[in-house]
């Protein structure tokens, strides 16, 4: 029994060698002997044990069990078969030990077959409880099985809970944050119209005290008596209105700040935690009681009604697992098997490990994946759509430096006045047109001043009809009025390169960065009068686009930025967090912009690749908000080196070629 408890623990040690603690590598059913590595090359070396039976010790608890009905013999006699029992000592003993060592004037004998039949009924009791406890722990087994499955499921749905919600959160804490800043920016708007009002009414204040003080002195000093007294009164008056030329002082100081309160918002946050729903539940286990202290089972306090648990077992463990004997345990590792006869389930009803389960959810998981990528993908799923052709209409513009003339056009923008804005690129100004093609105004000359530019690139008109201009050579942003008067300016210092410009429906100025120089790439959003609001990073768009029309937005402030590298937009939410993909490979060729029409419909510019290597658009792709596509449109005739488009009056198509400097006015889409 201490052979198959040591083989059941893994801790089996040399019971050949003098060595301390030497493991067991291998047993002799012959000798019979445990082996450590040493022993067994010397017992495999030696022509007398050549005919001996050596068994690994991982293959013992595959043997039958007819070692247990082989003939057992005796150590200190060696050949001599275990034959008593010697009550005293509780050793196997054979009819020579009665005379050296177990003398029966002192010791006690029986035969071993009348003991073990005394014992016997405690071995079978303990066998019946064991395979009670077996099925029990069987039972156990499954539905721990079952719970660590369905923890695991759970585990993932708040997972989810906790991305999404935290998602949630970052969208309504970023929501508040543009709030804050807009109400930052409506206060220190009107605080500033006061002071700018105030600064006037001061300005004027001293001219007219420096007037009244240098008349006053001159009356004074050269006067005659007749000229004071007739003056006198107009003096007087002047000096009772001196106290009106000094503007109130109410509102005038600068004291904005923040209401916030650190404490209060951690507390709220700890407040978010996990909650164990469950108690955990207790494993059926073998009683405390029934291990006596040594090696002896006791059963004698078994809550069974059954009396053949009666039985006491002192001695059993000690006669039939004395070290001097050697009753092979080689088979008692099989109890720790399921016994199929003690009522325990097979087949189907069989018990995984946690760490099986563990694989097996594993495995289901990845089954699951498995079928979502056996689905149709987008490319494969999308019915055929044939294009059809929208006609040119009209064609504007020649090189020069003259009215409707460009160098170099960059971008073009379409006011909600149905008036056209163009950026003559190399002829540093605006050009507007009508909706025909026919010149309107310039503005702008070359220059870092206010109203001048150094190449004008991207352009942009917010909700309010003003145009917003990005001055490539002064890094900056211009604000314009529909008629081309400048309104305001601000600096990108927090951008590397700008890579194009839109206007979303809440006035916020969104200009793609390019990234490097350790800036991120991704949008940044800027308040109508300049301020960087927040910037959005865009890990999964490997490389940002060099055309001029990359970004977009529609009436819910999604966000769609080009990914040309994946021939697919990017969706985002006004917040910042990625939504979806528009678009794929089988529909997209070159992507070289994205437009949002007035029903928020999305229009990708696609492009082709001419005998040049030159990309140029040539084809409109048209998706419903969802990413379901609409159809295409052929742009007419084709390979025009058209590099950028938008839309006049969200219905017609305006495109620009720089390299030829003309425009092309397209029918109705």
């Amino acid at each position: 029994m201490q052979e198959a408890e040591a083989i059941m623990s893994g801790n089996i040690h040399c019971t050949n060698c003098e060595t301390a603690g030497a493991i067991a590598a291998a047993r002799c059913n012959d000798c019979p002997e445990f082996l450590c590595a040493h022993c067994l090359s010397t017992h495999n070396f030696m022509k007398v044990f050549k005919s001996h039976k050596v068994v690994p010790v991982s293959e013992l608890s595959q043997q039958d069990l007819t070692a247990f009905s082989q003939p057992l013999s005796c150590q200190t006699h060696n050949g001599e078969p275990l034959e008593l029992f010697c009550n005293t000592c509780e050793v196997l003993i054979c009819k020579r030990c009665t005379k050296d060592g177990h003398q029966g004037n002192t010791h006690e004998h029986s035969a071993i077959k009348e003991v073990w039949t005394g014992k016997l009924p405690a071995v079978k009791t303990a066998l019946k409880v064991g395979k009670e406890h077996q099925d029990k722990m069987h039972v156990r087994a499954k539905s721990l099985n079952g719970e660590l499955k369905l923890l695991e499921q759970k585990e993932e749905d708040v997972r989810e809970k906790v991305t999404d919600s935290f998602s949630k959160l970052k969208e309504l804490v970023e929501k508040r944050e543009d709030e804050v800043l807009e109400e930052l920016e409506r206060m220190a708007r009107e605080r500033k119209s006061a002071m700018f009002q105030a600064h006037t009414e001061v300005m004027q204040g001293m001219k007219k005290l420096e007037g009244f003080c240098q008349f006053t002195d001159t009356l004074v000093s050269q006067a005659s008596p007749a000229y004071g007294l007739t003056h006198y009164n107009l003096v007087a008056h002047q000096y009772q209105n001196l106290a009106a030329t000094i503007p109130p002082s109410n509102h005038m100081q600068a004291d904005l700040k923040l209401n916030w309160n650190q404490e209060e918002i951690t507390a709220a946050l700890a407040k978010i935690t996990i909650v164990d729903a469950h108690k955990p539940t207790e494993m059926p286990t073998v009683p405390q009681h029934w291990w006596n202290g040594s090696n002896n089972l006791d059963v004698t306090n078994s809550t069974s009604k059954d009396d053949d648990r009666r039985h006491s077992w002192s001695g059993v463990v000690k006669a039939g697992l004395a070290p001097n004997t050697q009753a092979s345990p080689t088979t008692l590792n099989n109890l720790s098997n399921h016994d199929t006869d003690s009522g325990a389930s097979s087949g189907e009803d069989n018990v995984d490990s946690p760490a099986q389960v563990a694989r097996g959810t594993r495995v289901y998981y990845d089954k699951v994946q498995k079928e979502k990528d056996k689905r149709p993908s987008a490319k494969s799923a999308e019915k055929p759509v044939f294009p059809h052709k929208v006609e040119a209409l009209h064609k504007f513009g020649s090189p020069g430096s003259g009215a409707g003339q460009f160098l170099f056009p960059h971008s073009i923008a379409a006011g909600h006045n149905g008036l056209l804005y163009i950026s003559d690129g190399q002829n540093h100004r605006i050009q507007v047109f009508d909706r025909k093609g026919k010149p309107q105004f310039t503005f702008g000359k070359k220059g870092k001043g206010r109203g001048m530019f150094i190449q004008p690139t991207y352009l942009a008109v917010s909700p309010d009809d003003h145009l917003f201009v990005r001055d490539k050579g002064s890094k900056r942003v211009q604000e314009f009025s529909n008629k081309g008067q400048f309104i305001n300016q601000f600096f990108m210092d927090n951008l590397h390169e700008a890579r194009g410009m839109t206007c979303d429906r809440r006035g916020r100025i969104l200009i793609v960065d390019k990234g490097d120089n350790g800036y991120h790439q991704g949008v940044a959003f800027y308040s109508p009068s300049g301020a960087l609001l927040k910037k959005v990073s865009c890990p999964n768009i490997p490389k940002m686009t060099v055309y001029a029309n990359p970004v977009a937005t529609n009436s819910k402030n999604e966000i769609f930025i080009c990914d040309h590298v994946s021939h697919c937009l990017r969706v985002y939410n006004e917040h910042g967090r990625y939504m979806r993909q528009v678009g794929n490979e089988a529909t997209i060729d070159v992507l070289m912009g994205v437009l949002v029409d007035p029903d928020d419909n999305i229009i990708v510019l696609n492009g082709i690749t001419t005998v040049t290597g030159h990309n140029c658009i040539d084809e409109l792709v048209r998706y419903r908000v969802d990413g379901a596509l609409l159809d295409k449109i052929t742009l007419s005739p084709s390979k025009q080196s058209i590099n950028t488009l938008n839309l006049l009056e969200g219905r017609y198509p305006v495109g620009i070629s720089n390299s030829k400097n003309w425009c092309l006015l397209y029918g109705r889409i």
